[in-house]
Protein backbone atom coordinates (compact mmCIF):
# COMPACT_ATOMS: atom_id res chain seq x y z
CA UNK A 1 0.00 0.00 0.00
CA UNK A 2 1.34 3.42 -0.95
CA UNK A 3 2.20 5.97 1.73
CA UNK A 4 -0.31 8.36 0.20
CA UNK A 5 -3.15 5.86 0.49
CA UNK A 6 -2.15 4.82 4.02
CA UNK A 7 -2.07 8.45 5.14
CA UNK A 8 -5.47 9.13 3.59
CA UNK A 9 -7.03 6.15 5.37
CA UNK A 10 -5.41 7.05 8.71
CA UNK A 11 -7.15 10.45 8.69
CA UNK A 12 -10.60 9.14 7.77
CA UNK A 13 -13.28 9.95 10.35
CA UNK A 14 -17.04 10.11 10.74
CA UNK A 15 -16.96 11.71 14.22
CA UNK A 16 -15.20 15.07 13.81
CA UNK A 17 -18.14 17.25 12.97
CA UNK A 18 -21.18 18.81 14.57
CA UNK A 19 -21.76 21.35 17.32
CA UNK A 20 -19.53 19.73 19.95
CA UNK A 21 -16.67 19.33 17.49
CA UNK A 22 -16.96 22.98 16.40
CA UNK A 23 -16.97 24.03 20.06
CA UNK A 24 -13.87 21.98 20.73
CA UNK A 25 -12.07 23.57 17.79
CA UNK A 26 -13.16 27.01 19.01
CA UNK A 27 -11.47 26.22 22.31
CA UNK A 28 -8.32 25.15 20.43
CA UNK A 29 -8.69 21.53 21.59
CA UNK A 30 -7.41 19.95 18.38
CA UNK A 31 -5.52 17.04 19.90
CA UNK A 32 -6.83 13.55 19.00
CA UNK A 33 -4.77 11.48 21.43
CA UNK A 34 -6.28 9.04 23.92
CA UNK A 35 -5.82 11.61 26.69
CA UNK A 36 -7.79 14.21 24.75
CA UNK A 37 -10.80 11.88 24.53
CA UNK A 38 -10.58 11.16 28.26
CA UNK A 39 -10.33 14.88 28.97
CA UNK A 40 -13.38 15.66 26.84
CA UNK A 41 -15.37 12.86 28.49
CA UNK A 42 -14.54 14.18 31.96
CA UNK A 43 -15.32 17.79 31.00
CA UNK A 44 -18.72 16.91 29.53
CA UNK A 45 -19.58 14.75 32.52
CA UNK A 46 -18.74 17.65 34.84
CA UNK A 47 -20.68 20.19 32.76
CA UNK A 48 -23.82 18.05 32.68
CA UNK A 49 -23.78 16.56 36.21
CA UNK A 50 -21.98 18.84 38.68
CA UNK A 51 -24.28 21.90 38.27
CA UNK A 52 -27.25 19.61 38.92
CA UNK A 53 -25.70 18.53 42.21
CA UNK A 54 -24.86 22.08 43.27
CA UNK A 55 -28.27 23.52 42.36
CA UNK A 56 -30.17 20.68 44.00
CA UNK A 57 -28.05 21.12 47.15
CA UNK A 58 -28.92 24.82 47.26
CA UNK A 59 -32.63 24.04 47.09
CA UNK A 60 -32.30 21.05 49.45
CA UNK A 61 -33.36 18.60 46.73
CA UNK A 62 -30.12 16.59 46.64
CA UNK A 63 -31.23 14.34 49.51
CA UNK A 64 -33.85 14.22 52.19
CA UNK A 65 -37.61 13.76 52.06
CA UNK A 66 -38.78 16.94 50.36
CA UNK A 67 -39.36 14.86 47.22
CA UNK A 68 -39.74 11.14 46.73
CA UNK A 69 -36.81 10.96 44.31
CA UNK A 70 -34.01 13.27 45.41
CA UNK A 71 -31.11 14.04 43.09
CA UNK A 72 -28.68 11.63 44.76
CA UNK A 73 -31.29 8.86 44.62
CA UNK A 74 -31.88 9.39 40.91
CA UNK A 75 -29.32 6.83 39.70
CA UNK A 76 -30.69 6.98 36.14
CA UNK A 77 -29.49 10.59 35.96
CA UNK A 78 -26.06 9.63 37.33
CA UNK A 79 -25.84 6.83 34.74
CA UNK A 80 -26.75 9.25 31.93
CA UNK A 81 -24.14 11.87 32.69
CA UNK A 82 -21.36 9.99 34.52
CA UNK A 83 -21.35 6.77 32.48
CA UNK A 84 -23.21 7.10 29.17
CA UNK A 85 -21.78 10.47 28.09
CA UNK A 86 -18.13 9.44 28.73
CA UNK A 87 -18.75 6.14 26.89
CA UNK A 88 -20.22 7.93 23.88
CA UNK A 89 -17.20 10.25 23.76
CA UNK A 90 -14.70 7.39 24.04
CA UNK A 91 -16.62 5.50 21.33
CA UNK A 92 -15.57 8.13 18.80
CA UNK A 93 -11.97 6.94 18.83
CA UNK A 94 -13.02 3.27 18.79
CA UNK A 95 -15.36 3.66 15.79
CA UNK A 96 -12.92 5.71 13.72
CA UNK A 97 -10.09 3.25 14.43
CA UNK A 98 -12.29 0.29 13.51
CA UNK A 99 -13.39 1.82 10.20
CA UNK A 100 -9.80 2.76 9.35
CA UNK A 101 -8.67 -0.79 10.16
CA UNK A 102 -11.36 -2.36 7.97
CA UNK A 103 -10.53 -0.02 5.09
CA UNK A 104 -6.84 -0.89 5.36
CA UNK A 105 -7.71 -4.59 5.21
CA UNK A 106 -9.75 -4.07 2.05
CA UNK A 107 -6.65 -2.74 0.31
CA UNK A 108 -4.02 -4.99 1.90
CA UNK A 109 -6.08 -8.09 1.00
CA UNK A 110 -6.34 -6.96 -2.61
CA UNK A 111 -10.12 -6.57 -2.47
CA UNK A 112 -9.76 -2.94 -3.51
CA UNK A 113 -7.28 -1.65 -6.06
CA UNK A 114 -4.38 0.06 -4.26
CA UNK A 115 -4.01 2.47 -7.18
CA UNK A 116 -7.46 3.98 -6.62
CA UNK A 117 -6.24 6.66 -4.21
CA UNK A 118 -8.04 9.51 -5.94
CA UNK A 119 -11.33 7.62 -5.99
CA UNK A 120 -10.97 6.82 -2.30
CA UNK A 121 -10.25 10.47 -1.49
CA UNK A 122 -13.45 11.41 -3.33
CA UNK A 123 -15.40 9.03 -1.10
CA UNK A 124 -13.66 10.43 1.96
CA UNK A 125 -14.56 13.99 1.01
CA UNK A 126 -18.17 12.99 0.37
CA UNK A 127 -18.47 11.44 3.83
CA UNK A 128 -16.88 14.53 5.41
CA UNK A 129 -19.41 16.72 3.61
CA UNK A 130 -22.34 14.59 4.76
CA UNK A 131 -20.97 14.48 8.29
CA UNK A 132 -21.01 18.28 8.44
CA UNK A 133 -24.45 18.53 6.80
CA UNK A 134 -26.45 21.54 8.00
CA UNK A 135 -29.69 19.76 7.22
CA UNK A 136 -28.71 16.91 9.53
CA UNK A 137 -27.85 19.44 12.26
CA UNK A 138 -31.23 21.15 11.89
CA UNK A 139 -33.09 17.84 12.04
CA UNK A 140 -31.13 16.84 15.15
CA UNK A 141 -31.90 20.19 16.80
CA UNK A 142 -35.65 19.89 16.09
CA UNK A 143 -35.75 16.31 17.40
CA UNK A 144 -33.91 17.35 20.58
CA UNK A 145 -36.38 20.18 21.28
CA UNK A 146 -39.42 17.98 20.67
CA UNK A 147 -37.99 15.08 22.67
CA UNK A 148 -37.07 17.25 25.68
CA UNK A 149 -40.53 18.85 25.71
CA UNK A 150 -42.27 15.46 25.52
CA UNK A 151 -40.06 13.88 28.20
CA UNK A 152 -40.58 16.75 30.62
CA UNK A 153 -44.31 16.74 30.00
CA UNK A 154 -44.38 13.02 30.78
CA UNK A 155 -42.32 13.67 33.92
CA UNK A 156 -45.10 15.97 35.15
CA UNK A 157 -47.53 13.06 34.90
CA UNK A 158 -45.47 10.81 37.18
CA UNK A 159 -47.17 9.81 40.39
CA UNK A 160 -44.00 10.53 42.38
CA UNK A 161 -42.29 13.86 43.05
CA UNK A 162 -38.77 14.29 41.74
CA UNK A 163 -35.93 16.81 42.15
CA UNK A 164 -36.57 18.25 38.69
CA UNK A 165 -39.67 20.01 40.05
CA UNK A 166 -40.14 22.12 43.15
CA UNK A 167 -41.83 20.31 46.06
CA UNK A 168 -45.09 22.17 45.67
CA UNK A 169 -48.64 20.91 45.12
CA UNK A 170 -48.90 19.50 41.63
CA UNK A 171 -45.10 19.72 41.05
CA UNK A 172 -45.78 22.24 38.31
CA UNK A 173 -42.70 24.48 38.55
CA UNK A 174 -39.15 23.54 37.69
CA UNK A 175 -36.45 23.59 40.31
CA UNK A 176 -33.18 25.37 39.48
CA UNK A 177 -31.55 22.01 38.86
CA UNK A 178 -34.56 21.02 36.76
CA UNK A 179 -34.11 24.08 34.57
CA UNK A 180 -30.43 23.31 34.00
CA UNK A 181 -31.31 19.67 33.34
CA UNK A 182 -33.90 20.70 30.75
CA UNK A 183 -31.84 23.39 29.01
CA UNK A 184 -28.28 22.00 29.15
CA UNK A 185 -27.73 18.48 30.49
CA UNK A 186 -30.48 16.51 28.74
CA UNK A 187 -30.09 18.30 25.36
CA UNK A 188 -26.34 17.55 25.38
CA UNK A 189 -27.02 13.87 25.99
CA UNK A 190 -29.66 13.82 23.28
CA UNK A 191 -27.25 15.57 20.93
CA UNK A 192 -24.63 12.86 21.45
CA UNK A 193 -27.15 10.06 20.92
CA UNK A 194 -28.61 11.58 17.74
CA UNK A 195 -25.14 12.34 16.39
CA UNK A 196 -24.30 8.67 16.80
CA UNK A 197 -27.42 7.65 14.90
CA UNK A 198 -26.35 9.96 12.06
CA UNK A 199 -22.82 8.51 12.15
CA UNK A 200 -24.33 5.05 11.97
CA UNK A 201 -26.07 6.05 8.75
CA UNK A 202 -22.79 7.55 7.47
CA UNK A 203 -21.02 4.23 8.04
CA UNK A 204 -23.51 2.54 5.72
CA UNK A 205 -23.01 5.24 3.10
CA UNK A 206 -19.24 4.83 3.43
CA UNK A 207 -19.32 1.05 2.99
CA UNK A 208 -21.74 1.40 0.09
CA UNK A 209 -19.41 3.87 -1.63
CA UNK A 210 -16.48 1.50 -1.18
CA UNK A 211 -18.36 -1.25 -3.00
CA UNK A 212 -18.73 1.12 -5.97
CA UNK A 213 -14.94 1.00 -6.41
CA UNK A 214 -15.28 -2.64 -7.45
CA UNK A 215 -14.50 -5.52 -5.11
CA UNK A 216 -12.09 -8.26 -6.24
CA UNK A 217 -13.62 -11.16 -4.32
CA UNK A 218 -12.50 -14.79 -4.35
CA UNK A 219 -15.62 -16.98 -4.17
CA UNK A 220 -13.61 -20.03 -3.07
CA UNK A 221 -11.97 -18.25 -0.14
CA UNK A 222 -12.18 -20.37 3.04
CA UNK A 223 -13.73 -17.52 5.07
CA UNK A 224 -16.89 -18.09 2.97
CA UNK A 225 -17.14 -14.34 2.37
CA UNK A 226 -14.98 -13.90 -0.72
CA UNK A 227 -11.97 -12.90 1.38
CA UNK A 228 -13.73 -10.14 3.32
CA UNK A 229 -14.79 -12.22 6.30
CA UNK A 230 -12.73 -9.92 8.51
CA UNK A 231 -15.51 -7.34 8.19
CA UNK A 232 -17.85 -9.53 10.25
CA UNK A 233 -15.44 -10.50 13.02
CA UNK A 234 -16.20 -9.09 16.49
CA UNK A 235 -16.15 -6.49 17.80
CA UNK A 236 -18.68 -4.67 15.67
CA UNK A 237 -17.85 -1.05 14.83
CA UNK A 238 -20.55 0.30 17.13
CA UNK A 239 -20.14 -2.11 20.05
CA UNK A 240 -19.19 0.62 22.56
CA UNK A 241 -22.17 2.69 21.45
CA UNK A 242 -24.49 -0.30 21.92
CA UNK A 243 -23.05 -0.87 25.39
CA UNK A 244 -23.65 2.77 26.39
CA UNK A 245 -27.26 2.54 25.18
CA UNK A 246 -27.64 -0.63 27.26
CA UNK A 247 -26.40 1.16 30.38
CA UNK A 248 -28.93 3.94 29.80
CA UNK A 249 -31.72 1.45 29.15
CA UNK A 250 -30.89 -0.61 32.25
CA UNK A 251 -30.74 2.43 34.55
CA UNK A 252 -34.08 3.75 33.28
CA UNK A 253 -35.83 0.39 33.69
CA UNK A 254 -34.39 -0.01 37.19
CA UNK A 255 -35.67 3.39 38.23
CA UNK A 256 -39.14 2.67 36.86
CA UNK A 257 -39.26 -0.61 38.80
CA UNK A 258 -38.12 0.95 42.07
CA UNK A 259 -40.09 4.20 42.03
CA UNK A 260 -43.01 3.67 39.68
CA UNK A 261 -44.11 0.22 40.81
CA UNK A 262 -43.28 -1.55 37.56
CA UNK A 263 -42.07 -5.16 37.46
CA UNK A 264 -39.36 -6.77 35.37
CA UNK A 265 -41.80 -8.93 33.33
CA UNK A 266 -43.37 -5.69 32.11
CA UNK A 267 -40.14 -5.08 30.18
CA UNK A 268 -39.42 -8.55 28.77
CA UNK A 269 -40.69 -7.64 25.31
CA UNK A 270 -38.89 -4.30 25.39
CA UNK A 271 -35.66 -6.04 26.45
CA UNK A 272 -36.00 -8.50 23.54
CA UNK A 273 -36.53 -5.61 21.12
CA UNK A 274 -33.52 -3.83 22.58
CA UNK A 275 -31.35 -6.95 22.07
CA UNK A 276 -32.51 -7.10 18.44
CA UNK A 277 -31.72 -3.42 17.91
CA UNK A 278 -28.24 -3.99 19.34
CA UNK A 279 -27.66 -6.58 16.63
CA UNK A 280 -29.02 -4.19 14.02
CA UNK A 281 -26.70 -1.43 15.21
CA UNK A 282 -23.60 -3.52 14.46
CA UNK A 283 -24.79 -5.77 11.64
CA UNK A 284 -27.08 -3.63 9.49
CA UNK A 285 -24.27 -1.45 8.01
CA UNK A 286 -22.69 -4.67 6.72
CA UNK A 287 -25.77 -5.51 4.67
CA UNK A 288 -24.62 -3.05 2.01
CA UNK A 289 -22.10 -5.71 0.95
CA UNK A 290 -24.89 -8.12 0.04
CA UNK A 291 -25.12 -7.16 -3.67
CA UNK A 292 -21.35 -7.56 -4.24
CA UNK A 293 -21.18 -10.88 -2.37
CA UNK A 294 -24.34 -12.26 -3.95
CA UNK A 295 -23.23 -11.34 -7.48
CA UNK A 296 -19.73 -12.77 -6.95
CA UNK A 297 -21.16 -16.02 -5.58
CA UNK A 298 -23.46 -16.34 -8.56
CA UNK A 299 -20.70 -15.63 -11.10
CA UNK A 300 -18.29 -17.86 -9.16
CA UNK A 301 -20.66 -20.82 -9.35
CA UNK A 302 -20.98 -20.34 -13.12
CA UNK A 303 -17.22 -19.93 -13.62
CA UNK A 304 -16.23 -22.88 -11.47
CA UNK A 305 -18.99 -25.01 -12.96
CA UNK A 306 -17.68 -24.25 -16.47
CA UNK A 307 -14.10 -24.96 -15.41
CA UNK A 308 -15.02 -28.25 -13.72
CA UNK A 309 -17.13 -29.35 -16.66
CA UNK A 310 -14.21 -28.85 -19.07
CA UNK A 311 -11.74 -30.46 -16.67
CA UNK A 312 -13.96 -33.50 -16.11
CA UNK A 313 -14.62 -33.83 -19.84
CA UNK A 314 -10.89 -33.98 -20.54
CA UNK A 315 -10.44 -36.40 -17.65
CA UNK A 316 -13.13 -38.70 -19.06
CA UNK A 317 -11.59 -38.59 -22.55
CA UNK A 318 -8.17 -39.49 -21.21
CA UNK A 319 -9.02 -42.15 -18.62
CA UNK A 320 -12.43 -43.62 -19.34
CA UNK A 321 -13.39 -45.93 -22.16
CA UNK A 322 -9.92 -47.45 -22.59
CA UNK A 323 -7.85 -50.11 -20.83
CA UNK A 324 -5.67 -48.86 -17.94
CA UNK A 325 -2.16 -50.25 -18.39
CA UNK A 326 -0.35 -48.18 -15.74
CA UNK A 327 -0.46 -47.78 -11.97
CA UNK A 328 -2.94 -44.97 -11.28
CA UNK A 329 -2.74 -44.89 -7.49
CA UNK A 330 -1.90 -41.36 -6.38
CA UNK A 331 -1.84 -39.93 -9.89
CA UNK A 332 -2.21 -36.17 -10.23
CA UNK A 333 -5.22 -36.10 -12.56
CA UNK A 334 -7.48 -37.66 -9.93
CA UNK A 335 -6.07 -35.33 -7.31
CA UNK A 336 -6.95 -32.26 -9.40
CA UNK A 337 -10.43 -33.75 -9.86
CA UNK A 338 -10.93 -33.83 -6.08
CA UNK A 339 -9.40 -30.39 -5.60
CA UNK A 340 -11.73 -28.80 -8.13
CA UNK A 341 -14.76 -30.52 -6.63
CA UNK A 342 -13.76 -29.19 -3.18
CA UNK A 343 -13.31 -25.70 -4.62
CA UNK A 344 -16.76 -25.81 -6.18
CA UNK A 345 -18.25 -26.90 -2.86
CA UNK A 346 -16.51 -23.92 -1.20
CA UNK A 347 -18.02 -21.57 -3.78
CA UNK A 348 -21.53 -22.91 -3.21
CA UNK A 349 -21.07 -22.40 0.55
CA UNK A 350 -20.04 -18.76 0.10
CA UNK A 351 -22.25 -16.51 2.24
CA UNK A 352 -24.14 -13.55 0.84
CA UNK A 353 -23.38 -11.60 4.02
CA UNK A 354 -19.89 -10.95 5.46
CA UNK A 355 -20.81 -12.02 8.97
CA UNK A 356 -22.07 -15.00 10.92
CA UNK A 357 -23.66 -15.71 14.27
CA UNK A 358 -20.50 -14.71 16.17
CA UNK A 359 -20.92 -10.98 15.69
CA UNK A 360 -24.64 -11.31 16.44
CA UNK A 361 -23.96 -13.14 19.70
CA UNK A 362 -21.25 -10.68 20.71
CA UNK A 363 -23.70 -7.82 20.12
CA UNK A 364 -26.33 -9.51 22.28
CA UNK A 365 -23.83 -10.27 25.06
CA UNK A 366 -22.51 -6.71 25.16
CA UNK A 367 -26.04 -5.32 25.14
CA UNK A 368 -27.24 -7.69 27.84
CA UNK A 369 -24.37 -7.22 30.31
CA UNK A 370 -25.74 -3.96 31.78
CA UNK A 371 -29.18 -5.60 31.97
CA UNK A 372 -28.06 -8.51 34.16
CA UNK A 373 -28.49 -6.55 37.42
CA UNK A 374 -32.18 -6.23 36.52
CA UNK A 375 -32.56 -9.93 37.26
CA UNK A 376 -32.15 -9.08 40.95
CA UNK A 377 -35.65 -7.58 40.84
CA UNK A 378 -37.14 -10.94 39.85
CA UNK A 379 -34.76 -13.56 41.24
CA UNK A 380 -32.64 -14.08 44.32
CA UNK A 381 -29.16 -13.78 42.82
CA UNK A 382 -27.55 -15.61 45.75
CA UNK A 383 -29.86 -18.59 45.31
CA UNK A 384 -29.23 -18.59 41.55
CA UNK A 385 -25.44 -18.58 42.09
CA UNK A 386 -25.72 -21.38 44.65
CA UNK A 387 -27.75 -23.44 42.16
CA UNK A 388 -25.18 -22.84 39.40
CA UNK A 389 -22.29 -23.80 41.70
CA UNK A 390 -24.09 -26.95 42.85
CA UNK A 391 -24.60 -28.01 39.24
CA UNK A 392 -20.94 -27.40 38.42
CA UNK A 393 -19.52 -29.08 41.51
Amino acid sequence: MSDRLAESISTFTITRSGFLHATRLGLHMKDHSQKSYVRRAVILAIITWLPLLILSLIQQLAFGDQVQISFLEDFATHARFLVVIPLLIMAERAVDNRLQHLTTRFYSHGILDKASVDKYNTIKENIARLSASRLASVVIFVVIVLNVVIRLWMAREHQVSIWIFNPSPGNSTFSWAGIFFSVVSLPLLQLLILQWLWRWILSMVYFSNLTQLGFALNPAHPDRAGGMGFVGTPPGPFMVVAFSFAVLFSATVSQNIIYLGKSLPDYYIVMAVFAFLSIVLNVFPLLVFYPALSERRKSGIIQYSTLIHEHHRQFDEQWLGRPISENIRGFSDASSLADLNASYDAVTRMRKFPFDVKIMMSSIIIAMLPLLPLLAFEFNIVDVLKEVISLLL
